[in-house]
């Protein structure tokens, strides 16, 4: 019976070896024979090139953490010095605040109307005379004000003029270092583009179909933008250009001196008017007097 049983069972065939598979479109060969990476995951090389731009961004990030930190402790060292100087400034006033409160009220009837009336009386017929003197005065002061604040109007905007003929000097005389340093700039794109011929013909070799046409993409960029930045033209006409945006930068530098020349002017006459309103303020009696008793001289009055 065993044998008769074992003639009955049938031979299993030998386990065979798997077919050879056909290479994925776009694998790249390795060298050893092993590819970029595994189907699953990157190759160690690109591992490597994540974690380098995983610790820059890192990097970036704890630096404007950084800023940031510095910026809010100098914030709340300002407001702290703030409070303390808002609470100082009001205790101060609060120790002070009675006496001032009596000596308002003292001022306030310190001349009797027995006084005044002695005042104008003694006056005489000058009472006029001083009275207009004493609005003119006030009168001149309100005009000044008026001036200073159209200077100071005045001063805002040759200030932003100013800034902008600045930024006009920057962007031609960047154009002109642009023209001067053209030939350097044509040079490193020539360099640049056959260097990524090299890169192509290695990853040709190495049948790196994605790399190649990554390459060529690229390529093309840079061919295109030096078509666009690369003429060369006669010398002739690069001396010309280049005298030409020279010229640009010297109509910014002049345009330049002549705002900060209105602005320094402005600020001076801002100045003047200022003091001579300074001045009246703290001289109104003087000047009044001095109207009334120079009243037949044809003295003018100073205007700021």
């Amino acid at each position: 019976m065993q044998v008769e049983q074992q003639e009955n069972e049938q031979i299993q065939p030998a386990p065979q070896p798997m077919a050879a598979q056909p290479p994925v479109e776009g694998a790249e060969a390795q060298p050893g024979g092993q590819g970029a990476g595994s189907a699953t995951g990157p190759s160690p090389q690109q591992q490597l090139e994540k974690l380098k731009k995983d610790q820059q961004d890192a990097d970036a990030r704890a630096k404007r953490d950084n800023d940031e930190s510095q910026a809010l402790k100098a914030d709340i060292t300002a407001l702290e010095r703030t409070l303390q100087d808002v609470e100082t400034t009001a205790t101060a006033y609060g120790k002070a605040r009675p006496s001032l409160q009596q000596q308002r009220d003292d001022v306030a009837t310190a001349i009797t109307p027995a006084r005044r009336e002695n005042i104008e009386r003694a006056v005489g017929d000058k009472k006029d005379d001083v009275e207009k003197a004493v609005a003119k005065v006030q009168d001149d002061i309100n005009k000044l004000t008026g001036t200073r604040d159209k200077r100071w109007g005045e001063l805002l905007r040759l200030g932003q003029e100013r800034l902008a003929a600045e930024r006009n000097l920057t962007r031609a005389q960047d154009r002109f270092n642009d023209e001067k340093a053209r030939q350097t700039t044509i040079s490193s794109q020539l360099a640049a583009l056959k260097g990524l011929q090299q890169d192509l013909d290695s990853a040709e070799d190495a049948g790196k179909k994605t790399r190649m046409y990554a390459i060529l993409k690229e390529y093309d960029r840079q061919l295109t933008q030096l078509a666009d930045n690369a003429e060369l033209e006669s010398v002739d006409a690069y001396r010309k250009k280049l005298v030409q945006v020279w010229n640009e930068v010297s109509d910014a530098q002049t345009a330049l001196r002549t705002k900060i020349q209105q602005e320094s002017d402005k600020q001076r006459d801002l100045q003047t008017t200022k003091d001579e309103i300074a001045r009246l303020e703290s001289m109104r009696v003087d000047e009044a007097v001095a109207r009334v008793e120079n009243a037949g001289s044809g003295a003018a009055a100073p205007t700021g």
